[in-house]
């Protein structure tokens, strides 16, 4: 909580050292707490790769939808494989930055990214693993992208204020790019066979783009119908997402999770009533009350940027508290390392979901009939 104090001429400066130090502690009652240790009972929990951590990046984005994408190719019989977060955002700068520049600079350019993202790099270019591309220096242990973002949004506005590019600008972003993080390789080795990362997609992985929806839910938009979503990480404009009522979003959501599925969030986790590493779980004010948050509560937050869209995680599985209170088992990119008492995972509750999560991904398997109906899905 920030408050300002104006020196006016009706306001002495010790008036004013008096008004400061008298507001102290009451911003310091508005400190949260540590909420109560909970006693979670996994009900279900499905198969995912080790927790990884995304270290000094704004990658979230990538590193959940590639442990949701690693879950679906095991649950489809396809192998268990640990993909290279790092060969789809190399790729996606390269989208970005000529968006960025098409648009004269008015377009998002940054490390944020949503997970169609990471659909439309497997569907234009495959995939490879973490052993064929890491993204790092052979030195480099960890990821750490603080200069490398920098230099890259640097030299796009470099070229804009140039006033007409050429066609040189993308070969050297390119060369920028490649140089922070290695590049891309153009063929892989599977089991003694020499191929492209889009043929190692298709034929090998089998894993197809199409076959999964993005659900989101707010009301300035209509119900059952295709959108955009209108999120600053949403640089592309994809229009894909598919807009239904909040109880709807978490049918889905609950019949995925109940039927072999796991699903890919994205959301705000700003809350002081979330820590993963003090506590390990997620609630909101609703759940304090014994309320259900509704979608107009839900779509405040969005309007008033109480809810924005900072993270994205990889659920896979839910619990139960000793209330016997249902909570989502979801698996972070953050790392294990002093990462609280679930080692990388979180809890959230039900009211979480509905209030701060502003996204889901899944197959459109796991969209109930009578849902998937009105959406017209095949």
């Amino acid at each position: 909580m920030t408050r300002r104090f104006i020196n006016s001429a009706g306001v002495s400066i010790v008036a004013f050292v008096i008004i400061l130090f008298a507001a102290l502690p009451l911003c310091a009652q508005q400190e949260e707490k540590d909420l109560e240790q909970k006693e979670f009972t996994l009900a279900k929990e499905y198969w995912r790769t080790p927790v990884k951590s995304q270290d000094r990046t704004s990658t979230c984005w990538s590193f959940s939808t590639i442990s949701f994408i690693e879950s679906e190719i095991h649950r489809l019989g396809n192998g268990d494989f640990e993909l290279s977060e790092m060969y789809g955002v190399n790729l996606t700068y390269i989208e970005k930055a000529r968006r960025y520049i098409r648009m004269h600079g008015n377009n998002t350019f940054g490390e944020g990214g949503l997970a169609h993202d990471v659909m439309w790099v497997f569907r234009n270019f495959g995939a490879v693993r973490d052993s064929d591309y890491t993204g790092r220096w052979p030195s480099e242990e960890k990821f750490n992208h603080r200069e490398f973002t920098r230099a890259l949004k640097g030299y796009l506005d470099g070229v804009l204020k140039g006033g007409s590019p050429t066609a040189k600008w993308e070969k050297g972003f390119k060369g920028l790019l490649d140089a922070y993080m290695g590049a891309p390789p153009e063929k892989i080795v599977v089991d003694g066979n020499e191929m492209t990362p889009k043929e190692f997609a298709d034929t090998v992985l089998k894993f197809q783009p199409d076959d999964y929806v993005a659900i989101t839910s707010f009301s300035h938009m209509p119900f059952y119908a295709r959108c955009e979503l209108e999120i600053p990480d949403n640089w592309a404009h994809f229009d894909g997402y598919l807009n239904v009522p909040i109880d709807d979003l978490m049918k889905i959501f609950d019949n995925a999770i109940e039927n072999g599925f796991t699903v890919a969030i994205g959301g705000d986790i700003s809350e002081k009533t979330y820590s993963q590493k003090k506590w390990g779980y997620g609630i909101v004010e609703a759940d304090k009350e014994g309320k259900t948050v509704t979608q107009a509560e839900r779509d405040k937050m969005f309007g008033d940027w109480s809810s924005t869209d900072d993270h994205g995680m990889h659920t896979v599985g839910y619990s139960t508290d000793a209330d016997g209170t249902r909570f989502y088992f979801t698996k972070n990119s953050w790392g294990t390392e002093n990462q609280g008492p679930y080692e990388g995972y979180s809890y959230f509750s039900a009211n979480f979901i509905r209030a701060k999560m502003n996204t889901i991904v899944v197959h459109k398997e796991a969209v109930p009939s009578e849902i998937r109906a009105k959406l017209k899905l095949d």
